[in-house]
């Protein structure tokens, strides 16, 4: 039978005097260390010290006091191995049933931005995690417990049963292991990415993924799939895990997918911004001097879309903006903040669920500030040499988010990449044909630019006054794409502008989007075939801009 001594040294003290004490009542004898064995004491419950147990004290500031045999080997020696019960009575040491640990708070200690690297490490902890694997080792002698939440539930089967069954301690065992894994993770994360930020190896060889379930989703992708929302240990403050529910049914997979390209979009915008997603395919997006016009211009963009839509918004939402969106079926409407009129507008359409996510510093420029600058430095190039690079103004400085990375996930592997977080930048674009782009279509070009970076390939966006007028997106040609977006855009597309996410490489695009009205057009440029596309521009009087840069979404 499992002597009834435990060993109790936890970080996180929630509900430890009330599980000791009736561990106390169950028979047990209490072992403990350092600022658990003085809480445990303060409470009224004798605890005996581990210094003790093992006739040694603790020394080094605290870093050794549980790594030594007769802790180990009283949690590590099987009860039913002859030889290892003579070997523990030969050596004095005495049998513990049941370990308690959880580990130095390493994760809330880096989440501070103060926190220097010395403080970190000294947050690391060693005994730890050590005692934990130990008693999870020996399960099948040994109870081990990290989790508070399992207080009640130990105690509840001892009391009734005197013992735990071996499902129970396979089960701790298991959230043992996991436990120390993901506290390695968070350490091993940590240090990579402080040598990151010092010029380190980007791709390093091994990879860990330390996320905590957040929530439980209404369903997966179809009904019949369950599925779940696991966060990041410490969540940047501008996510979607950061992000909070504040009406609404639940959220499923497919919400937070497509909160996920709304997001991504909406963050790119200085002026007011509305975008919608469905089916994690952008559907309209546009900015405008105020969210009210935004929102009934995304609307005339695409409405069938805002029936069971996804609808981001980059400002704070005004009384007006909400009494329109709570007419609408809309499946989420989020923003950075509701204000308590907005939320009593809304709070009568019980279908629509409301988010509040974080957006950050927008990522792009204000379309509404004056580019004559790149204007007047564009007609200083003569036109039989259309090559002029396009200066960078002070309102378009590239910004760069802090780095990260993105993830798809293959049979049996992952695919890691940096994650596309730059905005672009005009210093490296060209103007490659002799009529320059006028100011509005300027402007419209680089809204669309923004469009389409984050629309699924092949992408083509067509864009209007800073709106889409026409999106093609998913497609398997980018023929298919550019028909796609005209036959959206429908009569509106005369005197829009183009983006293309990847390079036109045939002359026959830039006809069906010229013939249709398109009178400026924005891609990277750099295929063979450049020349001959920009002789049909020349010929249909379109102003082409290169970027140099490829936008594939898939």
């Amino acid at each position: 039978m499992t002597t009834k001594r435990a060993l109790i040294s936890v970080s996180n003290k929630t509900g430890i005097v009330i599980f000791a004490q009736e561990l106390v009542r169950l028979g047990w004898e209490i072992i403990s260390t350092g600022g658990t064995a003085a809480a445990l004491r303060d409470a009224g419950i004798s605890a005996r010290d581990v210094s003790d147990l093992t006739g040694f004290p603790e020394i080094l500031d605290g870093r050794l006091k549980t790594l030594h045999p007769k802790v180990h080997g009283a949690i590590l020696g099987r009860r039913d191995l002859t030889l290892h019960v003579e070997q523990m009575e030969k050596h004095g040491i005495q049998e513990i049933g049941l370990v308690a640990v959880n580990l130095y708070p390493f994760p809330e200690v880096i989440a501070k931005e103060e926190t220097t690297l010395e403080e970190a490490i000294e947050n690391i902890d060693i005994g730890g995690p050590a005692m934990i694997r130990a008693a999870a080792k020996n399960y099948r002698d040994v109870i081990i417990v990290v989790d508070p939440a399992s207080y009640s539930t130990i105690v509840e089967e001892l009391r009734q049963e005197n013992s735990l069954s071996l499902a129970t301690r396979y089960k701790l065992a298991l959230e043992a292991f996991s436990h120390t894994a993901y506290y390695d993770s968070i350490i091993s994360n940590y240090l990579r990415n402080r040598l990151e930020e010092e010029g380190g190896r980007l791709f390093p060889a091994t990879i860990t993924l330390p996320y905590v379930k957040a929530q439980e989703l209404r369903y997966g992708e179809n009904p019949q799939q369950k599925a779940a929302l696991y966060n990041e240990p410490i969540p940047p403050v501008v996510s979607i895990a950061s992000g909070r529910q504040i009406h609404g049914k639940e959220l499923s997979f497919n919400n937070i997918n497509d909160l996920q390209t709304a997001w991504g979009l909406v963050r790119e915008f200085f002026d007011p911004a509305v975008v919608v997603v469905k089916h994690t395919n952008l559907c309209a997006a546009v900015t405008a001097p105020s969210l009210t016009e935004a929102y009934q211009k995304a609307y005339q963009a695409d409405s069938a879309s805002f029936n069971g839509g996804i609808i981001v918004l980059n400002r704070e939402i005004d009384e007006e903006t909400a009494k329109l969106a709570s007419r609408a079926n809309l499946e989420i409407l989020a923003t950075p903040f509701f204000s308590d009129v907005a939320k009593r507008a809304l709070s009568f359409n019980k279908n629509i669920s409301l988010m509040e996510i974080p957006l950050g510093d927008p990522l792009g420029i204000s379309l509404e500030t004056p580019l004559e600058t790149i204007l007047e430095a564009s007609a200083e190039a003569p036109a039989e040499a259309p090559t002029e690079a396009l200066p960078e103004t002070p309102q378009m400085i590239r910004r760069r988010m802090e780095f990260c990375y993105d993830f798809k996930k293959v049979s049996g592997g992952l695919l890691l990449q940096e994650d596309l977080l730059d905005f672009f930048g005009p210093e490296n674009w060209r103007i490659v044909t002799a009529r320059k782009p006028t100011k509005q279509e300027l402007r419209d070009l680089i809204f669309a630019l923004m469009v389409v970076k984050h629309a699924k390939t092949n992408a083509t966006v067509i864009a209007k006054r800073l709106q889409t007028i026409g999106i093609g997106a998913g497609q398997t040609s980018r023929a298919a794409s550019i028909w796609n977006a005209v036959q959206q855009a429908g009569e509106d597309v005369r005197g829009s502008v183009m983006a293309s996410d990847a390079i036109l490489t045939f002359e026959k695009g830039v006809e069906t989007v010229a013939e249709a009205g398109v009178t400026a057009i924005i891609q990277p440029g750099g295929s063979a075939n450049d020349d001959e596309v920009i002789e049909t521009c020349k010929k249909y009087g379109i102003a082409m801009v290169f970027t140099g840069q490829r936008y594939f979404k898939h």
